[in-house]
């Protein structure tokens, strides 16, 4: 019995040692993916917006400057609170410029996937990731045992996917196709625009990413990355009000800029891969013009 119960212990211990080396090889490709490993001068942080429309190694090759790039699609002002107090745990260098993509939803309550908590189950070792994945979604049962079998962490197949993609080229092939506007249309048609309501959460959320970055001496640069104007015009209070919002901010806070590409490039249709998104040619006009403003504000 004596030695059965070794043979148990010493599986069990192997097991363990198993997990955690595994589980921190994927967590390390995950920081690479994520480019939470760079020591980066400007962090560019946000959602689908930022992933298709910056060009983070031609920002890197141009400036001089190490530039890290860390989106989740789908990511609004709470999710990104989290994504920057991860940052920050992760990452102890303090980037000069953050850069923050904006856009008329921003301070609007946006319905998140039922699953879209699994994407920070890499991080639940950070109190304020482990926190927020607890408030949305995921069971105590579900928490609990991803404490201490950490490769269940990773049993998403794209989160798997990503921390392999980490050890190679963790950045994004942006699309060159072009937006069918005919088809666009004819969905715009079937939805129905219900106006502007800011979410009092995502404003506090927003206001807390502000104080944080604040704190920390670096400059926030809210990018306004184009998205279609015929997108724009159905809803247009939304895009009215938030505009104010970003204005009212740079204007109380000195270490904020707005930055709005949406009015010089939202007509141009050939930019874009969808209503929301630039695609390539897109993006090297954000990229290129972003170019031009950080060397700006790198003077002052």
């Amino acid at each position: 019995m004596i030695k059965l119960i070794k043979k148990v212990v010493l599986f069990l211990i192997i097991i363990f040692i198993l997990d955690y080396i595994i589980s921190e090889f994927l967590k390390n490709g995950m920081r690479k993916y994520n480019q939470l490993d760079k020591k980066a001068e400007i962090l560019c942080i946000g959602h689908s917006h930022t992933e298709n429309g910056i060009d983070e190694k031609k920002l890197e090759k141009v400036l001089g400057l190490k530039v890290a790039k860390y989106f989740m699609p789908g990511a609004n002002n709470p999710e990104r609170l989290v994504m920057l107090q991860n940052y920050f745990k992760e990452q102890a260098h303090i980037p000069k410029i953050i850069i923050y993509d904006v856009d008329a939803r921003t301070f609007e309550k946006v319905k998140l996937s039922d699953n879209f908590y699994l994407q920070f189950y890499p991080y639940i070792d950070t109190f304020q990731v482990d926190h927020y994945v607890s408030e949305n979604g995921a069971t105590q049962e579900e928490l609990f045992i991803r404490r201490y079998f950490r490769l269940l962490r990773y049993n998403d197949s794209l989160l798997l996917r990503c921390a392999i993609k980490g050890y190679f080229d963790p950045s994004v092939s942006v699309s060159t196709d072009l937006i069918d506007l005919k088809d666009f249309n004819v969905k715009l048609k079937n939805k129905k625009y219900s106006g502007f309501h800011a979410d009092v959460n995502s404003v506090k959320a927003f206001e807390e990413i502000l104080n944080l970055i604040r704190i920390r001496g670096s400059i926030l640069v809210l990018l306004f990355i184009p998205t279609l104007d015929v997108y724009n015009k159905s809803q247009i209070e939304s895009q009215i009000e938030s505009e104010k919002m970003f204005r009212m901010y740079s204007h109380k806070f000195r270490n904020v800029i707005y930055l709005n590409y949406n009015d010089k490039y939202e007509h141009n249709h050939k930019l874009f891969l969808d209503a929301a998104h630039v695609n390539k040619s897109g993006q090297e006009m954000v990229t290129n013009d972003l170019i031009s403003d950080i060397n700006i504000i790198l003077k002052y």
